[in-house]
């Protein structure tokens, strides 16, 4: 049984029972036995007990071995641990003294050293003598132990890591990640593993980023350098990263997340196996903070901005089935009981089966290459000599990678690139456990990612984080409160317009309507009804497919607002229009053509098809499209790894000022020329005729409320999107509501106040009578008298081109003056009320 031993000098190892065997002789069963020198190069002055005893006890199972034991009669292994202190040119000088000036014997091959810096250097200096190293715990920085054939590892290189992150990538469904990387520190390990990466990865690198964590930076200011990498990196949207540095880099760039507060269930960070862990983070922190850097991040803090880390194992797995016998006669459970301390943690484990595995397979390598080596020159012949032969030592580098048998840790064989095959751990850190948690494996040879776990099971509330912002987009829609409110006003308005309508139809015979054209009154209500319907259109945002839903609402709401608008005022002006023409050519020496209802009717259409034209022609040459504005994004906090959008469904056209412009001035021109119909028939008495006052209040109306929209437009953006929407509404319903009132609400009281309708309805022929001429058509224009003085018709002459008075002014003034000595017409023609009346 081996004890746990103490290395107190260079001198001294441990044999299976325990006793001290020197450099100066060593016998075998009677016979002088030749030693090979495999100093061990560790990092402190107490190697790790479970290296030590793994080395040692691959030594004393070979020599009880019948495999081993012709050539271990004639060699004997002797393995002694020399501290480097973990620097580079304590490397150098150790191996170079081993090499080259230690008495007794000349290292056959070096067995380490466990820094990547420490075996650059190294490597250098065997090739220079011409021997062997050999690493386990380690690769090169640049991993030239794979193409050089003085170097060899048994370590997972740049490539088997960045193997494993690939499984891990496809294992989550992550198609895209950020690297960050340190450029000068380890030699240029983490380079070499980054430029693998970028060739081997199968999924989008959107950004890798380069500092530098060594004593002295470049830019002076090393965490403010990195605090600038990583923003441009969360500005590519990254929640993905391969962090490829050490411990030092691992404690500033997770310092510097959390001070970024870039940390959390959306972000995951998959660490090479050279960063570490938190307590090693802390360690390095602490250095900071005894110099008085109150910069420097505490535990507590690097605990929760690592939560759900990913880190690799350095070191390849020892194997799951524990029962397996190896190459070496045992089994991983028998290995395990033959050690005192048996090993109880996982690093300790992995440390003894790797050494183990190292030291066994560097034994049959060595076994091989002196079966095949001549004669005349034996491997004693690199021991006794300080500059090797080459031949030796390829002879062995070739052994060695044509190997393949069943170790501790698993099969063991290489690729033709040399890598070593195996198992990588990954683990995963755990805040509420403070530890590292094993959660898969990697198997190098199958490339294969096994997972212990549920994949939901190793996330935050069992939600996988995903490789970008998960936006969702929200809708923004009117407030229900503020879209009621209109639609309700509307909905009064279209309501207060059907009544109306209704009373102009009912009451259509009556003089008191006809007199004020019920076919053009029936045209302003549908025009007002169609504006009033649009506000419920505009309150419409949130639809399943706006791209496709929203262009017909939009194109819906310029149709019917702006065919309403022409419907209301068009037929308001054309027969006001009517009214103009009869009323102001005093002497008919223009000739008034045809007048009637349907003749009107035909103009309105003509105002409409004006703006049917305008629509048809935007529609063709620049129709509206679906254009979506996106407001500040906040983070959901019930589920985090959700943005949440804020987005508000419109529509746009590339020339829209243009066409909106259009519209302006085209309805603009309509208005103005209705203010002047309504000042040229201002002083029409009869109240019936005279639409003067509403025009001019309507006018008003819109354009009072037209400016105060178009101005509130101009200061108000898409974020005040209800503002905009509550004036665009006050701006239809008022005028529109306000429009339909003046019509029909004097008519109204008009009604109310009447004692009864017989008069109303009556035809009286008494005062009723006109001669007609074949150049005037005044049918359905005027109808009774109702105030002799006040308005009143008086009898034409057909034959000397004068008519009777038809309109009277408030001054008394008739529109239409009698000519001097009328004559009776020849022919008489009495006409009804009906007959005259609109």
């Amino acid at each position: 049984m081996i004890g746990s031993v103490r290395c107190n000098g260079a001198n001294e190892t441990v044999s299976s029972n325990g006793t001290n065997v020197t450099n100066e002789t060593a016998s075998g069963n009677g016979h002088n036995k030749t030693k090979l020198f495999i100093p061990i190069l560790e990092r402190k002055d107490q190697p790790p007990v479970f290296t030590k005893l793994g080395i040692q006890l691959a030594i004393d199972v070979a020599k009880n071995s019948s495999y081993f034991k012709d050539f271990l009669d004639k060699y004997e292994i002797v393995a002694e641990s020399y501290n480097t202190k973990g620097k580079e040119t304590s490397a150098i000088s150790t191996s170079t003294y081993l090499l080259r000036y230690i008495e007794g014997g000349y290292a056959l091959l070096l067995l380490g050293p466990q820094t990547p810096a420490e075996a650059s250097s190294v490597l250098k200096v065997v090739r220079f003598y011409r021997k062997f190293m050999v690493t386990y715990l380690t690769t090169s920085s640049e991993v030239k132990e794979l193409e050089d054939p003085y170097g060899f590892t048994f370590a997972p290189s740049a490539s088997t890591f960045n193997k494993a992150v690939v499984s891990i990538m496809n294992m989550f469904k992550w198609k895209r990640a950020a690297v960050v990387y340190d450029f000068l520190d380890e030699g240029g390990l983490f380079v070499k593993a980054v430029d693998n990466l970028i060739k081997k990865a199968d999924f989008e690198i959107i950004g890798f980023e380069a500092i530098n964590t060594g004593e002295i930076s470049l830019k002076g200011n090393i965490d403010e350098d990195i605090k600038n990498k990583l923003e441009k990196l969360r500005d590519l949207d990254s929640k993905i990263f391969f962090g490829a540095f050490n411990k030092r880099g691992a404690s500033l760039v997770f310092c510097t997340l959390y001070k970024m507060k870039m940390y959390g269930p959306e972000f995951v960070w998959i660490l090479h196996p050279e960063a570490e862990t938190v307590n090693d983070w802390d360690s390095v922190a602490a250095v900071e903070r005894k110099k008085n850097k109150t910069g420097a991040c505490t535990k507590e803090q690097y605990e929760e901005v690592a939560d759900r880390t990913i880190i690799l194992d350095k070191n390849i797995l020892y194997r799951t089935d524990d029962n397996t016998t190896t190459a070496s006669g045992l089994s991983l459970r028998q290995v395990f009981k033959m050690v005192d301390p048996e090993p109880t943690t996982e690093t300790d484990k992995i440390e003894l089966t790797t050494a183990f595995d190292t030291m066994w397979a560097i034994m049959l390598a060595l076994k091989e290459a002196n079966a095949s080596l001549p004669s005349s020159l034996p491997l004693e012949t690199n021991v006794k000599e300080f500059l090797g032969k080459s031949k030796i030592t390829e002879t062995i580098e070739s052994k060695l990678k044509n190997l393949s048998f069943e170790g501790l840790t698993g099969p063991i064989s290489f690729t033709r690139n040399e890598e070593r095959e195996g198992i990588i751990g990954v683990k995963q850190y755990r805040t509420s456990e403070k530890s590292l948690k094993q959660i898969g494996k990697h198997y190098t040879k199958d490339n294969e990612f096994v997972l212990l776990y549920n994949r939901t099971d190793l996330w935050k509330d069992g939600q996988i984080p995903y490789d970008s912002s998960q936006k969702k987009l929200v809708p923004q829609t009117v407030a229900i409160e503020l879209f009621i409110v209109f639609s309700t006003a509307a909905s009064i308005g279209i309501v207060l317009g059907i009544m109306f309508l209704v009373f102009n139809r009912y009451y259509r015979k009556y003089r008191f309507i006809r007199l004020s054209a019920p076919l053009f009154n029936d045209v302003m209500v549908i025009g007002c009804i169609m504006c009033l319907s649009t506000v419920y259109l505009f309150g419409l945002r949130n639809f399943d497919d706006p791209k496709i839903d929203m262009p017909p609402i939009c194109k819906a709401r310029a149709w019917i607002l702006n065919v309403g608008f022409s419907l209301a005022f068009g037929a308001m002006f054309i027969k006001t229009w009517r009214i103009y023409k009869i009323c102001t050519n005093k002497r008919l020496k223009v000739r008034l053509g045809p007048l009637s209802d349907w003749w009107m009717l035909a103009m309105v259409s003509g105002i409409v098809l004006i703006d049917v034209g305008i629509m048809v022609a935007w529609e063709i040459e620049d129709p509206l499209e679906w254009a979506q504005h996106n407001f500040t994004e906040k983070r959901d906090k019930d589920n985090p790894l959700f943005i949440i959008v804020p987005t508000l469904n419109t529509c746009t056209a590339k020339n829209l000022t243009v066409w909106l412009a259009l519209i302006y001035v085209y309805k603009g021109i309509m208005l103005l020329y209705g203010l002047f119909l309504a000042y040229e028939t201002r002083n029409v008495v009869y109240a019936h005729l005279n639409d003067s006052r509403v025009i001019g209040i309507c006018v008003y109306n819109v354009v009072v409320l037209s400016a105060i929209g178009a101005f509130l437009a101009l200061i108000l953006n898409n974020d005040q999107y209800e503002q905009l929407y509550a004036a665009l509404s006050v701006c239809i319903i008022f005028p529109a509501t306000v429009t339909i009132s003046l019509i029909f609400i004097p008519k109204l009281i008009h009604r109310v106040k009447m004692s009864s309708l017989d008069d109303e309805a009556g035809e009286s022929a008494t005062n009723t009578r006109t001669f007609t001429r074949p150049s005037i058509d005044i049918t359905s224009t005027y109808g009774d008298a109702t105030e002799m003085g006040r308005e009143r018709y008086v009898d034409a002459s057909s034959t000397n081109g004068s008519v009777n008075t038809l309109c009277v002014y408030q001054n008394g003034d008739a529109g239409l003056s009698p000519a001097p000595s009328p004559k009776p017409p020849t022919k008489l023609k009495e006409l009804s009320p009906k007959a005259l009346e609109d």
